[in-house]
């Protein structure tokens, strides 16, 4: 997986930690995210609008690198 990739190079350029955020209702990125290990750090309600002019919630994600499931090993 690309992502998988993504985060292996960052680790082995020396990144501490990789930190990203999602919409509370992508179920299956915040699944695809908790599945490499990656911890939901915060949760900020009502942090945007999207263009229909409703209220999104956002989901900030963590990973440090001894967390880091890799599927592709």
């Amino acid at each position: 997986m690309t992502l998988e990739l993504l985060i292996e190079e960052l680790f082995s350029r020396g990144y501490e930690k990789i930190a990203l955020g999602t919409n509370y209702r992508n179920k299956r990125a915040r699944h695809v995210y908790r599945q490499l290990g990656f911890d939901e750090a915060e949760i900020a309600y009502d942090s945007w609008v999207d263009r229909l002019g409703e209220p999104q919630t956002t989901v900030y994600c963590e990973l440090r690198p001894e967390k880091f499931v890799n599927y592709i090993k």
